[in-house]
Parts: structure tokens; sequence; C-alpha cells
């Protein structure tokens, strides 16, 4: 550890490879104990991070000096707008008002009987055998589908939304250093959601109780979003992690 005028510099490391479950968790204790309430990371060119409660709810509550416009410390000037997440008050407020409706405790609890009997069905693919992956048999699977009939999407298109999450999501700075099979991952995904409004504004037969059917209709200000920001959030949308 090296030490900076007024705080700690860590050797902090923002993406690691495989490790056993639970060991972030280990690393982020260990370093809340080395540096609090916050640290000055050496890694890409150098970030702030916060250790403590109380320092973390004040930079949330200061957009102005901790912008949401971006959220991954090794992509400060990210060439992608997640929406509502990389958006910063008082446009945040009204993007997260709108897809609020959809994940209200009272429409989750909606959810719950056609959750359990997709999660027994789950299970029963490899209960006679006795053992499983749960990652891949059924943490993957489980969530990324319930997204998909939250979002409208055919489940047939579990594998492409399965095989987009790991690239953009799940990749390491081996597998992906510099971010290029994310970003064509993120164009793929895009591609999709743009042929599926177009469909659903040129064929309304084809809409459905979902966000994408929705998202057509919607205001912000009394003005209908860009097909670039519905795309935005689309994307933003599209994974529980």
């Amino acid at each position: 550890m090296g030490q900076g005028q007024d705080c700690p510099v860590l050797e902090y490391r923002y993406v690691r490879g495989p490790e056993p479950g639970g060991s972030n968790f280990r690393r982020l204790d260990e370093v809340q104990q080395q540096a609090r309430p916050f640290f000055r990371a050496d890694e890409a060119e150098g970030y702030w991070v916060f250790t403590d409660h109380d320092v973390i709810l004040e930079a949330l509550q200061d957009p102005g000096l901790f912008s949401n416009g971006s959220v991954v410390p090794l992509e400060p000037d990210p060439p992608y707008k997640w929406i509502p997440m990389l958006i910063d008050p008082p446009e945040h407020g009204k993007w997260r008002h709108l897809l609020g409706l959809y994940f209200s405790p009272g429409r989750v609890h909606s959810l719950e009987e056609q959750q359990r009997i997709f999660a027994r069905d789950l299970i029963n693919k490899f209960r006679d055998r006795g053992s499983c992956d749960f990652f891949s048999d059924f943490a993957a699977i489980f969530p990324t589908t319930i997204f998909l009939h939250i979002m409208g999407l055919p489940i047939a298109r579990l594998p492409d939304f399965m095989r987009w999450e790991a690239k953009i999501l799940h990749a390491t700075a081996e597998s992906d250093p510099d971010r290029s099979i994310a970003l064509a991952a993120m164009m793929e995904v895009g591609g999709y959601f743009s042929e599926l409004i177009a469909e659903r504004r040129t064929n309304p037969s084809k809409r459905g109780d979902d966000i994408v059917s929705h998202a057509i209709d919607w205001r912000i200000d009394g003005k209908a979003p860009s097909d670039a920001d519905l795309l935005s959030s689309m994307l933003c949308c599209s994974w529980p992690d």
C-alpha cells in the first residue's frame, strides 16, 4: 500500500479472474479494514473506492460530483448509454418511474406462481441425474428467462441472450481486453430490439402486456423518447445482473 497526501492508495483491481464463490466479499472486507472510509485505486487512470455506507450514500446523492455517466472505472467515457443506469437526475428519475412500474411489488407478486412452476420445471430436468451444475443448469437460466417474460421476448431466444449476457457482463481482461467483443454484442442486442420495436409499431397485433410493447407509447416530458434512448433502456433492462 502506497500513501497519498490525504488518503491511502491501494493496488486494487476492479476485474479479476475466476475465483471461488464468496471470494469478492472477503476481498472487500479486507479492503475495508485497510482503508476507511475511502481509498484511491492505482488502476487505469485512477479512481476512488468508497468503503463505508455513509460515504457511499453521500456520493450517490451528489451526481454533480460523482456522475452516473460511467459506472465501470475502466471505462471512464463509455461509448454506450444504458438508461437509466448511466444517466443523472432529473432524467434518471423520469425513466426510473416508467421502468419501475414493471418491477413493482404488486407486479412481481402476480408472477410468483408462474415463476414457481418454471423453477420446478427446471429442477425436474436434472432431478433424476441426482446432481447438477447449479449455475449453468439453474441460476443462469432462471432469472434470464423471467426477464424475457417481463420484456415480452420469445423464450426461444434464450440461447442468444445467454450468449450476449456472457459477452457483455462476464468478460474478463483476458477474454476481452479492449471490450470490443462486449461492444459487438451490445450492437447485436440493439439490432434485435430495433427490429422488434419496428415490428410492434407497424403490427399492433404483435403487442402484449410487456415493456417492449408499452415502450412504443412512452412519453418523457410529453415527448416520445428517441429510438436510441428506447434501445438503451431495453439493453439496460435485459439482464438482472
